[in-house]
């Protein structure tokens, strides 16, 4: 008689790595662990070339990602202001990513361009997100996009922004 146990692992990284594991469990008590295929992929990122966006089908966010999403750097405040306060690509009402939306698009297998395929315009540096460090006020989370890995400064520090915007 063989018992078969499933198990799922989801990676840190928010959605990019999962993996399926069996245990297989035969009569001798004998354990035997096998890598078991995934089906499921995640739907590529959609680009508009006309309007220098990014939809994300997975987060439904469309992402900012004409030249000054590699050139813009503002204190954490400033970059929040930034995505407020822009008027791109048809619409008014972007805003600064959470540090989820923001890991979303982070590809660690990447490196040193650690970001989904699709985007033309990125800087392997620092992003702000919205996000506040909750373990000290004057910190907030960013994502580097040279590794894909997130930490957070403080926020007077510069670094670039990337405003999102909710999709379809």
């Amino acid at each position: 008689m063989k018992k078969t146990l499933t198990l799922l692992t989801l990676s840190f990284s928010l959605f990019t790595n999962l993996s399926a594991y069996e245990i297989i469990i035969d009569k001798t008590l004998k354990v035997k662990q096998e890598k078991a295929k995934s089906s499921y992929t995640y739907p590529a990122l959609q680009r508009d070339d006309t309007k220098e966006i990014v939809y994300d089908p997975s987060s439904k966010l469309i992402w900012q990602d004409n030249s000054a999403a590699k050139s813009t750097k503002r204190d954490w405040e400033g970059a929040k202001s930034y995505c407020r306060d822009l008027s791109f690509a048809s619409f008014s009402d972007w805003r600064l990513p959470t540090i989820k939306e923001l890991e979303s698009i982070s590809d660690y297998s990447r490196y040193p361009n650690a970001y989904k395929k699709g985007f033309k315009n990125f800087t392997s540096s620092s992003y702000w997100s919205s996000s506040p460090d909750v373990s000290n006020s004057s910190d907030a989370w960013l994502v580097y996009f040279k590794s894909g890995y997130s930490d957070y400064d403080g926020k007077s520090s510069k670094g670039y922004v990337r405003c999102a915007r909710a999709g379809q």
